[in-house]
């Protein structure tokens, strides 16, 4: 069974949770609250930080600013940073089904790939936690649902040098950052009315990366991520939309690396606030 068949599935048993109000009201603005967290870095303890928020992850030398790309290899450290979150705010539903929805960008994180010792651990796998939450915004007394999906991200720091680099190194050696993701797309109905959603990068820099660099970051092929050049850094922007009316989500641009309960599961939840509304409109 394909993505395409597993998430027509998902979407048609949400719809099926969703039986239509009697008077449709369209919302126009959702409140949402988007979080990204680090969860389980491998290893831990001595060789990988994990930071009190969780909003970062470091290696190398422990007193090492992963910020500072001129510290010598022996007082260095790289790291994975999120910004901008929780990002929150208030999102317009989109009401054309036949252009393009405009996407409020949301969370950020950063790998900063610094020149460290070979002696220094470094990291090897974590999860990247996606965390949801919606609900309208003319209506502060519907519980809002949320949703939260790991991803598990494969990651090597490449020797520096010349020797066994990953293909497209562009650097002495490119660091690897892989992970099993695919954007949270789905579409959900609401008193009435089908709604659409997508949660991705934008742009879209986690894309296919050749299966020698996710076998050398220890990742399943084929894989999706980027390459990191040394004295560098990728940063990577994540977008939010919503629009109403039934449509296809946007097909993802990147590999066929699917995560369908994290659809599933979203969509499930979601279906809450229909139920939750309908209960209302009968007291």
């Amino acid at each position: 069974m394909n993505i395409r068949t597993i998430r027509g599935f998902a979407i048609g048993g949400l719809l099926a949770l969703a039986a239509s109000a009697s008077n449709a009201a369209f919302v126009d603005s959702w409140d949402y609250v988007l979080d990204l967290h680090w969860a389980n870095p491998s290893p831990n303890g001595a060789g990988v930080t994990l930071s009190s928020d969780a909003r970062s992850l470091s290696w190398g030398y422990s007193g090492g600013d992963y910020h500072d790309v001129n510290q010598p290899q022996s007082l260095a450290s790289s790291g994975l940073e999120i910004t901008k979150t929780p990002a929150t705010g208030a999102i317009a539903t989109h009401a054309d089904p036949n252009t393009k929805p405009g996407a409020v960008p949301v969370n950020i994180f950063t790998h900063y790939n610094n020149t460290i010792s070979s002696g220094f651990t470094s990291l090897g796998t974590a999860q990247l936690v996606s965390t949801i939450t919606l609900r309208p915004s003319d209506n502060a007394s519907v519980t809002a649902h949320t949703i939260t999906t790991s991803f598990n991200v494969y990651f090597l720091e490449s020797a520096n040098t010349n020797h066994n680099c990953v293909p497209s190194s562009q650097s002495i050696c490119d660091d690897v950052f892989a992970i099993a993701y695919s954007p949270i797309n789905g579409s959900f109905e609401y008193d009435g009315v089908t709604y659409t959603f997508s949660y991705f990068d934008d742009p879209s820099l986690i894309n296919p990366i050749s299966d020698a660099a996710c076998s050398a970051a220890h990742a399943p092929t084929p894989c999706v991520g980027f390459l990191t050049p040394e004295k560098d850094h990728t940063t990577v922007q994540f977008a939010f939309s919503i629009r109403g009316g039934t449509v296809s989500p946007p097909p993802y641009q990147g590999g066929d690396v699917p995560e369908p309960g994290a659809l599933a599961l979203f969509g499930i939840g979601l279906a809450g606030l229909s139920a939750l509304r309908r209960r209302r409109r009968r007291a």
